[in-house]
């Protein structure tokens, strides 16, 4: 099981590094692989982050005389 915890999106290094690479050699070598969702496609992540990004807005937008 592989975990890219540095990343929160699919992009290139995510898909060619570890889906083709990484489980490439897995294979030679006999073993499993699977890789963890990344959490750009889960809706709550998504809301999320637009909450942080509606509260930094409404907070810029008290500070501003």
């Amino acid at each position: 099981m592989v975990c890219s915890v540095g990343f929160v999106a699919d992009h290139l290094e995510i898909l060619y590094d570890l889906d083709i690479e990484a489980r490439a050699i897995a294979q030679e070598n006999g073993m499993a692989f699977a890789r963890t969702a990344m959490p750009n496609a889960d809706p709550a992540f998504t809301a999320m982050l637009a909450d942080v990004v509606r509260r930094h807005l409404a907070e810029r937008e008290a500070a501003v005389p």
